[in-house]
């Protein structure tokens, strides 16, 4: 077969820093103290306080602190959050025993108290979950260093399965992985760190299908239901701001060890293990259209439009289409 082309995956090792470099002059005060001084995180420093985590900062951990300014937190209503909500998503904002320089940074994954973040780094900027910015970056501190975000990272409550459930806009979608071998849950509710891509078609693309075929008739078909909602998974979370990454690159909808090629990356800030993604035949790629609005082409079967991106859950983000892809 001719040049496979083989994705940048979105999962590389994350550059790390743990300690200064021999040449930098080490800074004094340990990252909390650098926050508590600074009059943009008035809000987070008090939410910190109040919330017993300033003692958490001054320990001999090496921290980044993903700090949303004022700004940040007047567009979120804290009081609909419980304490220990409130408490997570302060965790949230902690990289914990990882130093986190821009300059080091890249697309992948980082783990916090409360969860796993993921980072994309494009040639606009770097940000958590294809939402917040690093805005202000790099405030070195003796423990660490914090990185001035512009929004909130506010955890998602549920996950892939029960937000396609909940959704009224996804019904056909789930009648679609009711009719196939694996239900909702079974293929959702707990995917490893990495996450997972759903490109879900809305009601409109199904019913928009279902005028040239019956629904009736491709819902029988089993092996075709399988093989459409396989070109709309995509192992791994990829987020909107990864898609400048992956221009002109095929992506891989299925994950399937018989067909996989060597191309292992490792969670960040481990040494070991990883995740294996590979290359398969072009009926199970897409790629991702900037040109002309958002687009994601099947390789063998047509484009559509993603009409709704970062719908961010627990183990990974949907992605809305207004047409659905037919391997």
């Amino acid at each position: 077969m001719k040049n496979l082309l083989k994705i940048s995956t979105l999962f590389i090792v994350l550059g790390l820093l743990t300690s200064c470099k021999p040449n930098d002059a080490k800074p004094k005060n340990d990252a909390i103290d650098l926050a508590l001084a600074d009059a943009r995180f008035t809000v987070f420093t008090k939410l910190l306080t109040d919330n017993g985590l300033v003692e958490t900062l001054k320990t001999g951990e090496t921290f980044t602190v993903f700090a949303p300014t004022n700004e940040a937190f007047s567009k979120v209503d804290l009081s609909t959050f419980t304490k220990d909500e409130l408490l997570k998503l302060l965790r949230t904002h902690i990289a914990i025993r990882n130093r986190l320089l821009t300059n080091e940074i890249k697309s992948g994954i980082v783990q916090s108290p409360s969860g796993i973040l993921y980072l994309s780094k494009n040639s606009t900027g770097i940000f958590i979950n294809g939402s917040q910015k690093i805005i202000s970056p790099d405030i070195l501190a003796s423990n660490g260093v914090i990185q001035v975000i512009d929004k909130v990272i506010v955890p998602p409550t549920k996950n892939l399965a029960e937000t396609i459930r909940e959704n009224s806009d996804f019904s056909e979608l789930l009648s679609w992985f009711s009719a196939s071998d694996s239900p909702l849950e079974e293929r959702f509710s707990n995917l490893s760190v990495y996450g997972s891509t759903i490109l879900a078609p809305n009601n409109a693309a199904f019913q928009e299908l279902y005028k040239t075929t019956p629904k009736a008739t491709l819902l029988a078909d089993k092996i075709k239901v399988n093989e459409v909602l396989r070109l709309h998974t995509i192992v791994g979370a990829i987020f909107s701001t990864d898609f400048p990454n992956l221009l002109n690159q095929p992506v891989d909808t299925r994950n399937t060890p018989e067909f996989m090629i060597s191309t292992t990356t490792v969670l960040a800030g481990s040494t070991g293990g990883g995740f294996t993604r590979g290359i398969y035949k072009g009926q199970y790629q897409v790629l991702f259209d900037l040109a002309n609005g958002t687009k994601v082409k099947g390789i063998e079967s047509g484009s559509a439009n993603i009409t709704g991106v970062n719908l961010y859950t627990k183990n990974g983000v949907i992605h809305t289409l207004d047409k659905v892809l037919i391997p």
